[in-house]
This record gives structure tokens, C-alpha cells and sequence, in this order.
């Protein structure tokens, strides 16, 4: 597949299959497996409420793992022991289609409302809606993270006329917005590099962006491959950003200093969210082959591919699909968005 993902459009992380549409199912206990083992999707569970449309999915600061519910409007809660429990303790309002969430500086949950232009901040402790904090009309605002400054930091790819920008939020509610140079540039992904800066991506027009904890864009890079679609970005356990290039099925890198990079995958079919393993391999969502790239990219470059058993995982007909997180057991979550599932993935 070589598709670009526009995160801008709205619409639009041992093999024991679960049954049923439960909410609470066996898992593997989050203690480590005996190593070695042969990494496999060692579990998957139904989202209570169907047609959900589980999108990005986060560690809190409570101990468990927390997930947007974007066709719903609705916010997530995973509980994983000896067995694994998912509740949806916060709806939110009609339309306002949440995208990402992150754990702030704050202990508390923040989440980007797409789809009414607003920041919400959650409890962690009882799910509930905290304070709604509203954005420019149009603002779009994509993924979120915690950042410098002790500030949430989001992209805005922009609507309706409104510019795209990095927008930051302290947790008191205070907000800056920062445009960006080229318009029209599909920002979608962000994360902190080792210079401390915020490193993003501009799918449409395929660039990787640089901007200050002050708000001052220093660089807005042409990717190495044309038209390659950079979809989500992640500081390396080499001190680079490492970005996927939906359009193109590559990883790409860039280093602090110097232009962007890239290096095809053989295997696999399409490439979209991404997360890295304690065991610093890369693990990449490969919707069209409906499985789960484990990439080295150590001297000999290794891509091996583990199939996710229920089809149509990470369904492409929305935004976001196959976004990962490494759970406190260090094992890897990820969302299903086409079957409605969470997903937990083995590989120590």
C-alpha cells in the first residue's frame, strides 16, 4: 500500500485469541515472559461499545493504559493484571471527535478534541472531564504530547481558512499558538528530540519540522524520498527522530543536525504508526499485511513481520490506524480501530 495518511482530513499503537464482545477477557499476566520467545500478538480484546473506533492509546500516570474512542466520543481506561478490563469512564461531548491523548506534567490526562477544536484535561483517578479548554475555530488540533516548558504541545493542521500551527498549553489553561511557515502542510505528528526542541511532521507536503520550546521554527525539512507522506514521529534510542513514510512504505531519520534520510522496509506493504520496543527494535503498524513489523536497524537491517489474527486491524479508512504504546509490563498496546479492539503484543 503507499497511501498518504492526511491526519488533516475528518473522517477521518503463544497466539490467545479472545472471543466475544466482553469487556474483560485473559490476557498474559504483565509479568515478563521466559526469554526467548517468539514475538506474537498474545492477545486482543473487544471495546465495550462497538464501533468505537479506538484511535491513540497512552500510558497514565494511575498505573494503567488510557485510549481515545473517536467514533463515540468517548475515553478509555485499561486495566491489565491477570486478566484485562476495559472501561470508558468519560463521554465527551457529541462531535468532538478525540483523537490523541497523553499523560501531562500534571499527572492528569490531556486529550485533543479534533473535531470541536478544543484541549480537554481528564482525572486519571476517576475519568473524570476536568476542564475544556477551547481553541480557535478550525484549529484541528492532531496529536498531543507533554513537552518543554511543563506544557502540552499539539499540532493544529488547520481548517476552514485557519492556519496550521504548533500549539502549547500550560496546564493552567494558558495557550500559544505558533504558524508555520509553508500552509496547507498537513501537520499530524509530534515529539521532543534530544536538543530539547519539538520535532513534526507536515504529511502533505513531506517535510519534517523543527521548532523551539520558545516558539520559533528553525526548520522545516524536505523528506530524502518526494511525496513520501511522513505520518508519525519518535525520538530513537540514537538520540535521532525516526519518522514512518506512509506514502512511500520507509523509515525515515533525521538527526539534530543534518537533513532527513530514509531506508526502505522489504517485507512489509505499509507502514503507519510506530512505537519503539525496550529491546530498541522499532515496531511498526503494517495495515495492508494486517501485521506488525519488528524492525533492527542495527549494521544488517532486519524486518520481520507477526500477523495480527483478526483482520482489518488497522483499518485505513481512518486516521490514526495502528497506534502503539510500551505498557508498563513492557509489552506493546496497540488500537484495532477496524475490528474495535485493543491489541497486546510479546516480544521478550
Amino acid at each position: 500500500m503507499r497511501r498518504t495518511l492526511g491526519l488533516a482530513a475528518i473522517c477521518l499503537v503463544s497466539t490467545v485469541l479472545f472471543a466475544g464482545c466482553s469487556s474483560t477477557t485473559n490476557l498474559n499476566a504483565p509479568t515478563p515472559s521466559p526469554s526467548p520467545v517468539v514475538p506474537n500478538v498474545s492477545g486482543e480484546v473487544v471495546v465495550p461499545s462497538a464501533a468505537s473506533a479506538p484511535t491513540t492509546i497512552t500510558r497514565g500516570s494511575d498505573g494503567n493504559l488510557w485510549f481515545t474512542e473517536r467514533a463515540l466520543n468517548k475515553v478509555a481506561k485499561v486495566v491489565i493484571g491477570s486478566s484485562v478490563t476495559i472501561t470508558e469512564p468519560l463521554q465527551l461531548s457529541a462531535a468532538s471527535s478525540p483523537t490523541s491523548i497523553t499523560n501531562g506534567p500534571d499527572t492528569n490526562l490531556w486529550v485533543a478534541e479534533t473535531g470541536s477544536d478544543k484541549i480537554a484535561k481528564v482525572s486519571p483517578s476517576s475519568g473524570a472531564l476536568l476542564a475544556e479548554f477551547a481553541l480557535a475555530p478550525g484549529a484541528n488540533p492532531q496529536q498531543i504530547i507533554s513537552g518543554p516548558n511543563g506544557s502540552l504541545w499539539f499540532t493544529e493542521a488547520g481548517r476552514g481558512g485557519t492556519p496550521n500551527r504548533i500549539g502549547a498549553i500550560t496546564v493552567a489553561g494558558v495557550l500559544s499558538e505558533f504558524n508555520i511557515p509553508t500552509a496547507n502542510a498537513g501537520l499530524s505528528s509530534i515529539a521532543v528530540g534530544a536538543d530539547g526542541a519539538l520535532w513534526f511532521t507536515e504529511s502533505t507536503v513531506s517535510k519534517i519540522g523543527r521548532i523551539t520550546a520558545g516558539g520559533a521554527v528553525t526548520a522545516e525539512m524536505p523528506t530524502q524520498t518526494p511525496a513520501a507522506g511522513p505520518f508519525q514521529i519518535a525520538l530513537g534510542p540514537d538520540g535521532a527522530m525516526w519518522f514512518t513514510e506512509s506514502a512511500v512504505d520507509r523509515l525515515g531519520r533525521v538527526a539534530t543536525s543534518g537533513a532527513p534520510t530514509d531506508i526502505a522496509l522489504p517485507g512489509t506493504q505499509s507502514v503507519t504508526g510506530f512505537t519503539i520496543g525496550n529491546d530498541n527494535n522499532f515496531y511498526i503498524a503494517d495495515p495492508t499485511a494486517n501485521s506488525i513489523a519488528q524492525v533492527n536497524t542495527a549494521a544488517t537491517l532486519t524486518v520481520k513481520e507477526f500477523k495480527v489474527p483478526t483482520a482489518g486491524a488497522f483499518s485505513v479508512a481512518t486516521s490514526f490506524p495502528g497506534m502503539f504504546v510500551v505498557g508498563y509490563d513492557g509489552k506493546i498496546y496497540f488500537t484495532e480501530s477496524g475490528p474495535n479492539k485493543i491489541g497486546q503484543f510479546t516480544y521478550f
